[in-house]
């Protein structure tokens, strides 16, 4: 990887290799989660992607990428911790295989989206609002049909209660109702000027034509003092918090999450990734082995880790009347690691599902761009070989060293016990 400065506040990651056929050009702002924003920068890749001064539609932007030899675009909105990122992918053909220059096209079809919207007198157009706010709205409220996803957003709702990580992505349906034209104007310029940057390039293109590119579009946004903001929100549970809600539904949802003590650029996080693959992140975890397959507890059992906020997540499907016993059955498990009680095969199929995992992220640009993308809150991105070798350092004996820095904070059931079962 390299890392240049292109201007204050603005970075460019580049990752060549020849070995792909493509490149994958992706911008990135990286924003604060909070409640009187997220609807808005939600709001802001729909709108930049649904209608802009060059391209009055997405047909035509569709067409546009088509002229570029089947390229494409992704634009969206994310979280990542208490960071809402607004990203936008470019995936096209190497120069090499179209003779032409198709990376420089992607860049300068990425800036005319991000730099030049559809507006009149500093406010988006307002068909073209109305139209993603519904678009938006249809998708908060389309999490209440995957149970196993609105069991998640219910935990983290109860869970984080009063902090920012409670806040979903897409904010919620009443903010989005309220949002003006005026109003997701100020928020997207005041994003497009004072927000920190990140540009990450992977795949194969040309470097010096790269750094060019990127300085040009650079010299659009304009430097800005952007400081990545990370507190350290760790504090342990006083008592586990216990929450039920009842829905028309045949199977319940069991889902726990932990606080633990863990820095998210601390050497214990390496630890934490193997505990995690432990407990319930691979086919050889002990909630997938022992709580699913030999105790037939769970429809699916697994464990997965929030690196940013230092939370830790089981997720489980149960029958309705397994509620403790499930719960008791996945405590067990947790304490037997604390314990030290973890045989070889449990140990070494953990840390080799993690690098097998690392490993298939050089498989593709996009799947680069998507792996240091997570990262960007941290301000530092750890390259994959170094997480690799820190990962096969670890050894048993810092598993219950860890797993006494996890602690359990809320369990959440969806139960449907109540009600017809649809």
């Amino acid at each position: 990887m390299q890392k240049v400065v292109i201007a204050e506040g603005i970075n460019l990651y580049m990752l060549p290799d020849e070995k792909f056929k493509n490149c994958v050009t992706s911008v990135f702002f990286s924003v604060p989660l909070k409640r009187e924003t997220a609807s808005a920068v939600a709001l802001i890749p729909k709108l930049l992607t649904a209608s802009n001064a060059k391209y009055k539609d997405r047909q035509s932007l569709n067409l546009e990428l088509e002229n570029m030899y089947g390229a494409r675009l992704q634009a969206f909105a994310d979280k990542v911790g208490e960071t809402q990122i607004i990203g936008f992918v470019g995936d096209s053909v190497a120069d090499r295989y179209t003779g032409e220059q198709t990376e420089s096209e992607m860049f300068s079809l990425l800036a005319e989206i991000i730099t030049n919207p559809r507006k009149t007198d500093h406010r988006f157009d307002e068909r073209v609002l109305e139209r993603e706010k519904k678009s938006l709205i249809e998708k908060i409220e389309s999490v209440v049909n995957d149970k196993r996803q609105y069991a998640m957003v219910r935990l983290v709702e109860e869970m984080c209660k009063d902090e920012p990580f409670a806040i979903r992505a897409e904010g919620n349906t009443e903010d989005v109702q309220a949002l003006t034209a005026e109003r997701v104007y100020e928020v997207y310029m005041d994003v497009l000027q004072n927000e920190p940057v990140d540009i990450l390039i992977a795949g194969a293109f040309d470097v010096e034509r790269a750094m060019k590119n990127a300085s040009v579009f650079a010299t659009k946004l304009g430097s800005r003092k952007a400081e990545r903001k990370r507190k350290n929100d760790i504090h342990v549970p006083e008592h586990v918090k216990y929450v039920r809600d009842k829905e028309p539904v045949t199977q319940g949802k069991l889902v726990i999450g932990y606080r633990t003590e863990i820095d998210p650029l601390s050497e214990e996080y390496y630890t934490l990734m193997v505990y995690n693959s432990i407990f319930g992140g691979s086919t050889s975890a002990k909630l997938f082995n022992e709580v699913r397959e030999k105790m037939s507890l769970c429809y699916y059992a697994s464990s997965g880790i929030e690196r940013m906020k230092g939370l830790l997540f089981v997720q489980s499907g149960i029958e309705f009347a397994n509620y403790e016993v499930a719960l008791e059955a996945i405590r067990k498990e947790a304490k037997a690691i604390e314990k030290g009680e973890i045989s070889r095969a449990e140990f070494e199929g953990a840390k080799n599902s993690i690098i097998n995992q690392l490993r298939s992220c050089k498989d593709t640009p996009a799947a680069l761009i998507s792996f240091y993308a997570r990262q960007l809150p941290l301000g530092v991105l750890t390259e994959i070989d170094l997480v690799i070798k820190k990962i096969m350092a670890v050894v048993p004996e810092q598993i219950p060293i860890v797993a006494r820095l996890i602690h359990e904070d809320t369990v959440y059931f969806l139960d449907g016990r109540e009600g017809k079962a649809v």
